[in-house]
């Protein structure tokens, strides 16, 4: 911290935000005057101590993080000489250094209520700055060998993204059928690729009379239209044991903000007991991946769970679909067939021209531009369904393994039948095949004749 009256004037300000909240720019200045004996501030020390006051405790450097808004999505602050926008340096420096910057960044954490120290050095919470909602995580200094701290804010979109701005039309008519006929969704995808926004713009699509609770950690999900109730906590105890409650409050559908550690229990045993219309989302490679990341997370924080493969049967008898995104665009969506001797089985009903850039889901893909024969067009449902109702297609046991029940009859192809081996297949007078196995150790599989 600088000598002469302006370093002075930052040591008065630190030491009364310890007794207070807020501080006064007049008693500051005051009081810095009296400890160098009266000595008044020349207009230069004054101009730059009200320069520096309203950029730290008025939040000026923040704003002028965000401002200028031309679209960005994400504002990272390495240190005070290394701002990025979107991956892109900003030219214009901050004017202070980088105990300023953490000095501004603490000031923003104690409006908000938000603890943050060398005991809590990592937080993440929502703030409106400017006007603006935003999501800010922050690193603190403690944490860094050079001891600076790390910024990444976050922008929430003024305007919700249309289920238009992640699809083309063929895959957007699949997921409207998928969220109609309540089917349970896994949304997976690096980090950034626009996962919650897409699930945002699933549950507009969501009818008004459902009730949909909602599980998070951070309030990033929205319900425009239906009924929702929000339970929001940052700590993953608590998501685990909202995920719970969630089964007691009559839900007509469930939605977990994102799996990544206990709440992956309750959220598949919830999947397997009839409820319909859960919707999560996970970071994952692939589409196929999602379902071994599953796997894995539920054996990790499932104390006493000793046999691998009956987790794995239970997680591909609790998702329908998968649905992979990359770069704010799905890229691949595929039906869970079921789960055979170790190996995934899988239609892969939709794959992006070009296929993104992810690990593929494997297999040879399915006839007619990658959609299964075995897909149901978008909101069409057989007589047997519509009777049913929006009950889980069953599936069955087959040695040690699990296969999915047949999907409604294509309007416009062939419908699926049963092989004699008892396997899902296609009434073509053909069995269901594997293809061999994939990259990444599952089955896709496609119609054919026999040899």
């Amino acid at each position: 911290m600088s000598g002469g009256f302006f370093g002075e004037f930052k040591r008065t300000v630190l030491k009364e935000r310890l007794k207070r909240r807020d501080v006064a720019f007049e008693q500051a200045l005051a009081q810095a005057s009296f400890r160098l004996d009266g000595e008044a501030p020349a207009q230069e020390d004054a101009e730059r101590c009200l320069a520096w006051f309203e950029d730290v405790f008025r939040f000026g450097l923040v704003e002028r993080l965000v401002r200028d808004n031309g679209g960005f999505e994400e504002v990272v602050v390495h240190h005070a000489g290394r701002v990025l926008r979107d991956k892109e340096p900003v030219a214009a420096p901050l004017g202070w250094g980088d105990e300023d910057v953490f000095q501004a960044l603490q000031r923003l954490c104690d409006d908000h209520g938000v603890d943050w120290n060398a005991s809590r050095q990592f937080v993440s919470f929502n703030a409106r700055i400017g006007g603006r909602p935003f999501r800010l995580t922050l690193l603190h200094p403690s944490l860094s060998p050079r001891g600076t701290a790390k910024a990444f804010i976050r922008s929430h979109a003024v305007r919700p993204r249309a289920l238009a701005d992640f699809a083309d039309p063929e895959a957007r008519r699949l997921l409207e059928g998928l969220v109609l006929r309540r089917r349970n969704l896994m949304v997976s995808g690096p980090t950034g690729s626009g996962k919650t926004s897409l699930v945002n713009a699933l549950l507009a699509l969501v009818p008004r009379d459902d009730h949909v609770v909602v599980i998070e950690d951070a309030g990033e999900i929205d319900v425009p239209g239906a009924l929702a109730s929000h339970l929001v906590d940052p700590d993953p105890g608590r998501l685990r044991l909202f995920c719970s409650h969630a089964l007691r409050m009559s839900p007509d559908r469930i939605v977990v903000g994102e799996i990544r550690s206990h709440e992956v229990v309750p959220f598949i045993l919830s999947s397997n007991t009839g409820h319909r219309g859960m919707a999560s989302t996970i970071h994952a490679n692939s589409a196929v991946d999602t379902l071994s990341r599953l796997s894995i997370l539920f054996a990790l924080f499932s104390p006493g769970t000793a046999d691998f493969a009956a987790v794995q049967r239970l997680v591909h008898k609790s998702v329908d679909y998968v649905v992979h995104l990359e770069d704010k665009s799905v890229v691949e969506v595929i039906r869970v067939v079921g789960f055979e001797n170790g190996k995934t089985i899988h239609d892969r009903v939709y794959t992006a021209p070009g296929g993104g850039r992810s690990r593929a889901s494997g297999g040879v893909r399915s006839p007619g531009g990658g959609r299964s024969p075995g897909c149901p067009p978008e909101g069409t449902e057989s007589p047997r369904e519509r009777e049913a109702g929006p009950s889980k297609t069953p599936g069955f046991s087959h040695g040690t393994g699990f296969s999915r029940g047949p999907e409604p009859r294509l309007a416009d192809g062939p419908s699926r039948g049963t092989d004699p081996s008892g396997k899902d297949g296609f009434s073509q007078g053909g069995s269901l095949r594997p293809d061999g196995p994939c990259s990444d150790g599952s089955f896709s599989s496609r119609a054919g004749s026999d040899a």
